[in-house]
């Protein structure tokens, strides 16, 4: 790397290669009023787009939770693409692959979509208020599992302590979903 010998992806190039570029969420919750790909396909260079309805013969179902758990309420699953809603800010919900990847941005740019919003809950602790937003509208609440566990008598740990102190830590999402 040093010397400038670094081969990334973005430096492969091989005979009749294609490149992605997806069509993803601005907004952080809404439903798909419309999209509509059709000039996207016209554009120069493009070999395919693809929207979710589109992947019906290659995905039969939701994409299964990557890490499965016996305490999840209710099943976390994702589809390839985005279908009727966005839960995130950028949720892909098209797929264009072009000879290169600037017709794949450009076609990108040519899709037409409009969106319903729909009001979102920014972080963790908020998502658990009884009138927070929910997170997917199919959902009765924002809560998809519970652990309770237990690791001695803490409050009489905390009774004896010499110096006690509460401090509250907030972080990032650090690439779930």
């Amino acid at each position: 790397l040093l010397t400038g010998g670094g081969r990334y992806v973005d430096d492969i190039a091989m005979p009749g290669m294609l490149h992605a570029a997806f069509l993803r969420s601005p907004v952080a919750h809404g439903l798909v009023r419309r999209l509509d790909i059709a000039a996207a396909r016209a554009h120069p260079g493009v070999h395919a787009v693809y929207a979710m309805a589109d992947l019906a013969g290659i995905a039969s179902g939701p994409v299964p939770p990557m890490a499965p758990h016996p305490l999840l309420k209710e099943p976390v699953t994702y589809q390839p693409l985005a279908g009727e809603e966005v839960c995130y800010v950028g949720e892909c919900i098209a797929l264009v692959l072009a000879e290169t990847r600037a017709q794949a941005e450009d076609a990108v740019a040519a899709i037409e979509l409009e969106l319903d919003h729909l009001e979102a809950v920014a972080d963790a602790r908020g998502g658990l208020a009884a009138d927070a937003p929910r997170t997917h509208v199919n959902r009765a609440s924002n809560v998809i599992a519970t652990m309770r566990a237990a690791h001695g008598d803490a409050d009489a740990v905390f009774v004896r302590a010499a110096h006690r102190f509460t401090e509250t830590f907030d972080t990032h999402r650090g690439g779930c979903h």
